[in-house]
């Protein structure tokens, strides 16, 4: 038994076939690709850590996301500048050491001329800790570990 075969029946695809194909490629395409989200939408949970206060009373603000996205807030010059992102190793490595801190049960030292914070929101619900500069000593050592500990890694990433 012999069969023909014609080279143009390869590349002859019906309309039908055509539309499932486009669609197939266009539903890979939408799964494939990551969701990147600002400071504002992100539906898990976020860490962010700062400084503010002294003679212009600015703020300084870097935003951690869980998906491991950065973002940097300059209430001075209103402006937010999206950093490197972190690995999700460095970023449940972030969040895993919050959760060990436990910071949730703690309350918020003196604040003085300039202080430091960590704030963690998730769910709608926001924990803050806050210290001043002048009373590092004053405030738990892990919590000023943790605090260091965080500007190194972005600073490290984003250098």
């Amino acid at each position: 038994m012999l069969i023909k075969f014609n080279k143009n029946d390869l590349f002859q695809i019906s309309s039908l076939n055509r539309a499932l194909l486009f669609f197939i490629l266009i539903g890979i395409f939408v799964a494939c690709k990551s969701t990147n989200y600002t400071h504002l939408n992100f539906p898990n949970a976020k860490i962010t850590f700062g400084s503010g206060g002294g003679f212009t009373g600015a703020t300084t603000e870097t935003i951690i996301l869980e998906n491991g996205q950065v973002f940097r807030k300059n209430a001075l010059k209103e402006e937010i500048t999206e950093l490197e992102k972190l690995t999700q190793k460095e970023a449940k490595q972030i969040f895993n050491r919050y959760k060990a801190l436990d910071l949730t049960e703690q309350k918020k030292a003196v604040l003085s001329d300039q202080y430091r914070f960590i704030k963690f929101t998730k769910n709608g619900k926001e924990y803050t800790y806050a210290w001043g500069t002048d009373t590092n000593k004053n405030t738990q050592t892990e919590i000023v570990e943790y605090f260091n500990y965080l500007r190194t890694t972005i600073k490290k990433i984003n250098s």
